[in-house]
């Protein structure tokens, strides 16, 4: 039970793993476009090499600022935002035009072609406009919207879900302990077989002897009557035979009811 509960934990796990890195990763994506802005020129010649590094880490930088500004408007905002409403809305206000032109900077990277012109053109061809260019558009400016989406947004929700699926493996480990407990009380019993097969071979015994004794005395009805016949303990005499019928829910515990001749 535990071994299937640690597994069904286990993606909540890996979700939070996933949201913690997710934002790094949506600031690096975001600046390789960004770079384009600064004069990305590939990686061909010493001069073109030095020159890319250069555009890399000065969109990385712009889209880490876009990331830290937004998240302080975030913090601000629930913190109080009548108390910071000078600093706030300075930086909310350059939250706003740092991811317009990081947005704008991606649009402008997709739109270039790069390695995407193959794929464009095949999809223009394909997709009316009313679906291509929302496309095109989306494609480019997702990743900075989400930058800064992610920035005003708490991810504690993640790791509040997961403290409370956390508690179910508590209650597996209840469950496990029971099973636990079942099986060696189980075990226990069947190493009990030969007590329990002793004592029933002496029942077994003293009822077979009741059986002969009757027989001796010239019964030879061997506990067969007119009706269910109730047997408490002893056989009944051959006189009894005018015996108590069982109520029709058979009610009662250890009752036999004899075979009708």
């Amino acid at each position: 039970m535990r071994f299937v509960m640690r597994l069904y934990l286990l993606w909540p796990r890996l979700e939070l793993v996933f949201v913690s890195v997710l934002p790094l990763g949506l600031i690096i994506e975001s600046s390789i476009a960004n770079s384009s802005a600064y004069g990305f020129a590939g990686f061909a010649t010493s001069a073109a090499i030095g020159a890319s590094l250069v555009a890399l880490l000065r969109g990385f930088f712009f889209e880490l600022l876009t990331y830290v500004c937004t998240r302080t408007v975030a913090i601000m905002v629930r913190k109080g935002a009548k108390a910071h409403w000078l600093p706030l809305g300075i930086m909310a206000a350059l939250s706003f035009f740092l991811i317009l032109v990081s947005a704008v900077n991606n649009l402008g990277w997709v739109l270039s072609g790069h390695d995407l012109n193959g794929m464009f053109s095949l999809l223009g061809r394909l997709l009316p406009g009313f679906i291509y260019q929302p496309y095109q558009v989306g494609l480019a400016v997702l990743l900075p919207l989400a930058v800064g989406g992610i920035a005003l947004v708490d991810l504690d929700h993640f790791v509040h879900d997961l403290l409370e699926k956390d508690a179910m493996d508590n209650h597996a480990v209840l469950v496990e302990e029971r099973i636990m407990h079942r099986t060696a009380f189980l075990k226990s019993q069947r190493a009990q077989l030969p007590v329990i097969q002793e004592a029933y071979n002496d029942v077994a015994s003293d009822r077979a002897q009741e059986f002969i004794d009757r027989t001796r005395s010239g019964d030879m009805t061997f506990g067969s009557g007119s009706g269910p016949l109730v047997v408490t303990g002893t056989l009944a005499s051959p006189s009894d035979y005018s015996t108590t019928l069982l109520s029709p829910a058979g009610s009662g515990s250890g009752r036999v009811w004899p075979v009708n001749p």
